[in-house]
């Protein structure tokens, strides 16, 4: 076998398993010492602002039991995980699905780009929180509030890496393929698309870690739903260890839409590849 050419389908496989398998144990270590690390202060401190993790584990696994999946009250934590949950997943859909097409459409209309894009990048560093009050005011207090405010922030963050990832395409490159009669579905299709996937999961990693907090904040203000909610309800009643369990799953929330992004990231990445080898190899 030369020793350019690509390892067999079970080699790869294989060799990918070792690797994820390694990154698993190295993250399971690093869990546990960060478990000492809390389970040392915790007794040290010995206050019930602090629980220690068996204490929060215990009410976890406590908060998790139902009778009725179908009929869980209002309060308990998977319902609040669901409308949590839920809010984000929305808003990461309707941000992507406006940010995205305008940054496409603005990188190929140039007299449009010069009017809206100095507006979009001047709005960009705006602190989205603060105008949450204004947003409650128009929208009320329900879901429609807290996805609106959760939106802004995809869009902008969206909109701004896969602007600035599209706008990056050498002239000379556009003129070229012109010359050769290209069109702008041509550029969408074969230029702007295949850079703006891996910039729309860039953002969307980079973004998942600011959505949690805006809905943390968000359910937290006038709200009565939702892990932050939960949470909020629990440290004004003193209640620690289920306040660190709501701490806790909105961890795990944000770390279920990363690994999410991540791998889909991963799977568009080997089909875009192959899709590219197969075009070189017909062509």
């Amino acid at each position: 076998m030369s020793p350019n050419a690509p390892a067999p389908p079970h080699d790869r496989f294989f060799g990918w398993l070792n690797i994820r398998a390694g990154a698993l144990l190295i993250l399971l270590v690093d869990l546990l010492i960060l478990a000492a690390l809390w389970h040392v202060a915790a007794v040290n401190a010995d206050s019930a602002f602090l629980p220690t993790p068996g204490v929060v584990m215990e009410r976890f696994w406590e908060e998790l039991q139902f009778e009725d999946i179908h009929n869980l009250p209002p309060n308990h934590l998977l319902n609040q995980t669901f409308i949590s949950t839920r809010r984000v997943v929305l808003s990461v859909g309707i941000g992507v699905g406006l940010a995205v097409p305008l940054a496409l459409l603005l990188v190929q209309v140039k007299a449009l780009n010069a009017i809206l894009t100095p507006l979009l990048y001047f709005l960009f560093p705006a602190p989205k929180v603060v105008f949450l009050p204004l947003i409650i005011l128009f929208l009320g207090l329900g879901d429609n509030a807290r996805v609106f405010l959760i939106t802004l922030v995809i869009f902008f963050q969206v909109f701004v890496i896969v602007h600035d990832a599209t706008g990056q395409v050498p002239t000379e490159t556009l003129e070229s393929l012109s010359s050769l009669g290209a069109g702008r579905w041509h550029f969408l299709r074969y230029v702007y698309l295949p850079i703006s996937i891996p910039a729309v999961f860039t953002a969307l990693k980079i973004s998942t870690g600011t959505a949690i907090a805006v809905l943390f904040i968000a359910e937290t203000i006038a709200g009565r739903t939702g892990l932050g909610y939960y949470i909020k309800a629990a440290d004004q009643t003193f209640v620690y260890p289920t306040m660190y369990v709501g701490v806790l799953m909105l961890c795990l929330v944000g770390l279920v839409l990363f690994v999410f992004f991540w791998v889909a990231e991963q799977y568009l990445n080997r089909w875009q590849n192959s899709d590219q080898t197969g075009h070189k190899v017909g062509g």
